[in-house]
């Protein structure tokens, strides 16, 4: 699954706008009373890129993307560098866990999100005993990148066991009609770029 951010930087995009969206079925009746139920218990992300001046090779990149994913039917990665670091607490006795990330923790309003796609080599478990292996070559627990399952699979992990990650939305284009601006020789602009999180 491609991943646009590795050929793209974020920095770049100006201005970036993000919105949050919830999902409320709202019925009024005569009376004027409301009923709201809720449809999703966890925002959809949008966000809305624009690159004024892109350099040929990542437009190219940004070309092949748009048509490997054929407009909005495929999925892709996207890494927000606002919002990419998750740390969890492992159950003792569990040796399988979903990795997830918590929202205004502690608070009435918070959430948890299941985080599916896991940047590789980013997970670590913090409280090992000085004879814990460094992430790099941890034999005591892996993660599946593309589910975010950890599983633990040995000893000596103090208690609480807190894992910290970084992830990855799994995101389409909200567009299946790409305009390909040229600027100026070699520069490139991409401008109003909607990209959606998939759930």
């Amino acid at each position: 699954m491609e991943i646009l951010n590795s050929f793209i930087d974020w920095e770049e995009c100006n201005p970036l706008q993000k919105v949050f969206e919830w999902g409320t079925d709202l019925v009024t009746y005569d009376s004027g009373t409301e009923q709201r139920n809720q449809i999703r218990t966890t925002p959809k992300r949008h966000w809305f890129l624009n690159w004024s001046i892109l350099p040929k090779a990542n437009r190219d990149k940004l070309i092949e993307l748009f048509q490997r994913a054929a407009g909005r039917y495929r999925t892709f990665r996207f890494l927000d560098a606002e919002e990419y670091q998750g740390s969890c607490t492992i159950p003792d006795s569990t040796t399988s866990y979903q990795l997830r990330t918590t929202h205004y923790s502690g608070e009435d309003e918070g959430w948890p999100e299941n985080c599916l796609r896991i940047v590789n080599g980013t997970p670590a478990i913090t409280g090992c005993t000085e004879n814990c292996p460094t992430p790099a070559n941890n034999t005591q627990f892996c993660v599946n990148d593309d589910t975010g399952i950890i599983t633990i699979g040995g000893t000596g992990f103090a208690s609480p066991k807190v894992c910290t990650f970084e992830y990855y939305f799994v995101v389409r284009f909200n567009f299946d009609s790409h305009t390909d601006k040229h600027i100026h020789p070699d520069i490139y602009a991409a401008e109003n770029l909607e990209i959606i999180e998939v759930k």
